[in-house]
């Protein structure tokens, strides 16, 4: 089966900073500062929750990713889809990772750079993109991560995927981190190595009818499998 590689074409962060309380930084419509990048970057906090006290009180930040992946050049049937992330060298890197789909970044189509009015998680955030939510993030390495049906319907529907990464224990469940005191928990990108998808296809096959029978119900033509057939005697 086909294996293709899709290298992300837009990719970006966007953070709520010193927010009085844990619900203005998390709930925020709009983000206090968005960054997009050309390329693979370094970037420290590339998805964060902390909170700590500052002179005003506590402050509470959230930062969240995201990536736009142009799928209009995959043919044939996805039947699987494996996302890479490269994490960056050192760093606290000490964070769990939930990966779900996104309607409003990169103006829902990937046609803009990510803007600040697209940072409304409740607005924004759709189905989930793996079926175990809160997978560790490792330093220095590729992250892994099987992507699940709702990505494939999507990637097979749209021709591209948004998605967005964001922390788990927090974030993604909206728990409030006060309780526990100030926290600072991190993952980071590194730069050079590109963030990609994988995905793997069948090929189409012959789609017509031969001789009265629909090209549904014939597995091959003499003993040649219909996915590595284009054309029967020219048609």
């Amino acid at each position: 089966m086909p294996v293709t590689q899709i290298n992300s074409t837009r990719e970006a962060i966007a953070a709520a900073t010193y927010q009085p309380d844990w619900f203005s930084a998390r709930d925020a419509v709009n983000a206090t500062g968005v960054v997009n990048y050309s390329g693979p970057s370094t970037v420290g906090s590339a998805f964060s929750v902390s909170w700590q006290f500052g002179r005003s009180g506590p402050e509470y930040n959230v930062i969240r990713s995201y990536f736009y992946f142009d799928l209009s050049t995959i043919s044939g049937t996805i039947t699987a889809i494996d996302l890479y992330i490269r994490a960056q060298n050192g760093g606290l890197n000490n964070i769990s990772v939930a990966i779900s789909g996104n309607g409003l970044a990169f103006g829902g189509n990937g046609s803009s750079a990510l803007t600040s009015n697209e940072f409304d998680i409740n607005g924004g955030m759709q189905n989930d993109y793996i079926n175990s939510q809160g997978v560790g993030w490792s330093a220095g390495s590729y992250n892994q991560f099987s992507l699940n049906a709702n990505a494939i319907t999507d990637a097979t529907n749209n021709q591209f995927l948004i998605l967005q990464v964001i922390d788990f224990d927090f974030d993604y469940f909206n728990n409030d981190p006060t309780p526990g005191g100030p926290i600072n928990i991190n993952g980071g990108f590194q730069a050079f190595f590109p963030n990609y998808l994988s995905v793997t296809t069948t090929a189409a096959g012959y789609p017509n009818n031969v001789m009265g029978v629909t090209s549904a119900n014939i597995d091959n033509v003499i003993g040649i499998a219909t996915a590595n057939i284009d054309n029967v005697i020219g048609v």
